[in-house]
């Protein structure tokens, strides 16, 4: 989900990731929401994003900075923040 504060958008999760089921499948991730009853199938840099938004709301810049440190990527410059 989405949130806006003055002018930025923000995005969060709609809840924590203590509620939600992960299932590590060999770098591939199972992930059920009970409150949805949907399971999502993710890889390892959608469950870091969800790991980085479940510690409070972050702009997309912030995201990608923390990806990038995370993977030990460079920034690109052509991507648009």
């Amino acid at each position: 989900m989405q949130v806006c504060y003055f002018s930025k958008m923000y995005w969060r999760l709609n809840s924590s990731l203590s509620s939600i089921r992960i299932k590590n499948w060999g770098g591939e991730f199972t992930v059920f929401q009970p409150e949805s009853g949907k399971t999502h199938f993710l890889n390892e840099m959608g469950l870091q994003i969800l790991t980085i938004l479940d510690r409070s709301p972050a702009t997309l810049e912030t995201v990608c900075k923390a990806l990038s440190e995370y993977f030990s990527l460079q920034p690109d410059k052509d991507f648009p923040v």
